[in-house]
């Protein structure tokens, strides 16, 4: 009988260490960036804009690895972005899977990301023209590094995107087709947990 509060406390001790070891996973993340934008035709125009996008991303089961104290998980994110400048506007809805790789001791997650998107553009075409737009369907590919304090906030120190976009052909008639080359920094919020 004398056993038995001592296999207890030793059960409970073990039960809190275990739990104290599990890292924190986070079911999911919004944020909100600044972003500058680099509209290029595959002729000589650039529009160089500047604007905000928003997202959230859903976090599947993470994978731990205690050898290099470090996480990796996959995502969907989806972001919707937009920015403007005399020149036109350009808005976007992007969606796609998203790798996370967390290093807790340095507390910076690098991420990579594959993303369709719909996006619409639109270019003043002149006096005569007017405003024309254009609305399509791409691919692009966005990188980023994020720091995380206190394990729920983030500082999105980079984020780089690129993708091909469809562009309104200004004078009408000439080639349509693009890229938009986007920089971000912002803030973000990890929320619930597994």
């Amino acid at each position: 009988m004398s056993r038995l509060p001592i296999t207890a406390c030793l059960s409970c001790f073990a039960a809190n260490f275990a739990l104290a070891q599990t890292p924190f996973a986070p079911q999911g993340e919004i944020g909100i960036n600044y972003s500058y934008n680099q509209l290029s035709t595959f002729g000589p125009d650039t529009s160089h804009e500047n604007g905000g996008s928003v997202y959230g991303e859903y976090l599947f089961s993470p994978v731990p690895s205690r050898t290099l104290h470090a996480m990796g998980s996959l995502g969907l994110v989806a972001e919707f972005s937009g920015s403007g400048a005399p020149s036109g506007q350009f808005y976007s809805l992007l969606i796609g899977p998203r790798f996370n790789f967390e290093w807790r001791k340095s507390h910076l997650n690098a991420w990579g990301e594959f993303n369709g998107s719909v996006s619409h553009a639109s270019a003043y075409a002149g006096a005569l023209a007017g405003q024309i737009s254009r609305t399509g369907f791409f691919f692009g590919a966005a990188d980023g590094l994020d720091l995380v304090l206190k394990q729920r906030y983030l500082v999105h120190l980079f984020q780089i995107e690129f993708a091909a976009v469809k562009l309104p052909a200004v004078p009408p008639g000439s080639g349509s087709g693009g890229g938009d080359l986007r920089v971000s920094a912002g803030f973000g919020y990890r929320f619930g947990e597994r």
